[in-house]
């Protein structure tokens, strides 16, 4: 009789689970269309600056690349028990005040950042913590989707334009080129050349930072060597593109300008891309491989 009792008040606590489980789904979903509501103007354009900007054509992958992980690690949250807690109000409600203040600033950046905050207090709030802390970084992840303020983005890519430019000043006149140059400006002989946006490296920079948490969350364990991988992104990006700006003037020194406009141009970018990716996944090798050595 008892073990019958016990057997039925399993049941009852696993059908009211379930129940609960079920409801806090529902309003999950409920809270995420809200979301889409509130932001789909804000949301509407940003995705014309991912496609009109090639700055930040990288954000069209970042929502699948985080939509991708989470699914990846289903089986996880399965196992996590939800606990909601009203602590995860006081992070939405951060999430609120930042959107109210970017929309009374008219600063882009922080209305379209406020989404993914508003979205890691909903986590919290109605999942509790510990699904918070295994979602984070996919979560986090999405930070990489938003263009960055354009005070921000001028402010790193001038100091860059003037490294790439002294780099290459340096590399031609080793070589006996006639060359001078001011600000991000280069004079050869017969060719004036500027080294624009594109050159400066903030443009492969940005993609190969958000490339380089990808490798990193795939393919190194342990995070000294996870965050040693996506700072490497910085000096490959660097050296790469100035690298471009080298080869850009070299020929435009023996072939005339027509070698730094057009085809050439663009190009050479994905070229360049394609050798600091590969110097990327060759930098994730060798720490995969001191990270055998020492295991075992």
């Amino acid at each position: 009789m008892q073990r019958g009792l016990d057997t039925a008040m399993t049941m009852n606590d696993k059908i009211f689970q379930d129940k609960t489980n079920y409801t806090l789904v529902f309003s999950l979903f409920i809270n995420l269309i809200l979301l889409a509501v509130i932001y789909h103007i804000i949301y509407a354009e940003m995705f014309k600056d991912w496609m009109n900007d090639p700055n930040y054509s990288h954000g069209l992958l970042v929502p699948a690349i985080s939509f991708y992980l989470l699914w990846r690690d289903k089986e996880q949250f399965r196992s996590i028990a939800i606990a909601p807690s009203f602590k995860g109000l006081w992070l939405f409600s951060f999430g609120i005040f930042m959107l109210l203040a970017g929309i009374l600033s008219s600063e882009l950046f922080t209305q379209r950042s406020s989404s993914i905050i508003l979205l890691m207090g909903i986590v919290w709030s109605w999942f509790g913590v510990k699904w918070l802390k295994a979602a984070f970084v996919p979560l986090a992840f999405l930070f990489f989707m938003v263009p960055l303020p354009y005070i921000l983005y001028d402010a790193i890519a001038f100091p860059l334009k003037l490294l790439a430019t002294r780099i290459a000043t340096e590399a031609l006149q080793f070589f006996n080129i006639m060359i001078v140059s001011e600000g991000n400006i280069i004079y050869l002989q017969d060719v004036t050349l500027e080294v624009a946006d594109a050159c400066s490296g903030i443009r492969s920079l940005m993609s190969l930072i958000t490339l380089g948490v990808v490798v990193a969350y795939f393919f190194l364990k342990g995070r000294f060597r996870q965050i040693l991988l996506v700072s490497l992104a910085v000096p490959i990006a660097i050296l790469t593109n100035a690298m471009r700006v080298i080869i850009t003037g070299f020929l435009s020194d023996r072939y005339g300008s027509a070698v730094a406009e057009g085809f050439f141009h663009e190009f050479s970018g994905l070229i360049i891309f394609a050798t600091s990716f590969a110097l990327l996944l060759g930098c994730s090798y060798l720490l995969s491989l001191i990270n055998k050595k020492e295991a075992a």
